[in-house]
């Protein structure tokens, strides 16, 4: 900078330090960026969606957690049929992949009943179908 005249010494000064306030935000960025979303998703599978079924009789519901959380997860899930627990399980699933399970369920009486699956760690989410019953 010896070399340079003092107006060119100040325009180098804000290049070098637009250059580096522009090299730190990329950094950043890209770090960012890497980690990605995480996520789990809890849906029923396909056709397990129950719709009309007969009083007395039993049915299996299937359901999927897939782990989108970058990390293996322990899941803690109920399967509730009019707010009363119908079954518990748990499950660890690796990150990136999908579990499918299937649950018994005894409808016992007739009437419009509501049929939820709720994950209940590490965090709630809860998915339901109303299921008609003869």
């Amino acid at each position: 900078m010896i070399f340079l005249k003092e107006n060119e010494q100040n325009l180098f000064l804000i290049a070098l330090i637009t250059l580096l306030l522009v090299s730190v935000s990329l950094i950043f960025l890209v770090a960012g960026l890497k980690g990605g979303e995480n996520f789990t998703e809890l849906y029923f599978e396909g056709g397990s969606v129950l719709g009309t079924v007969s009083s007395g009789s039993e049915h299996s519901l299937v359901f999927e957690i897939s782990n989108q959380e970058g990390r293996p997860v322990l899941y803690s899930f109920t399967v509730l049929l009019d707010n009363s627990v119908v079954s518990r399980g748990s499950a660890k699933i690796s990150s990136g992949s999908t579990e499918q399970f299937s649950e018994p369920v005894i409808f016992s009486s007739a009437g419009t009943k509501l049929l939820k699956v709720r994950i209940d760690s590490p965090k709630l989410i809860e998915i339901s179908q109303w299921v008609s019953v003869e």
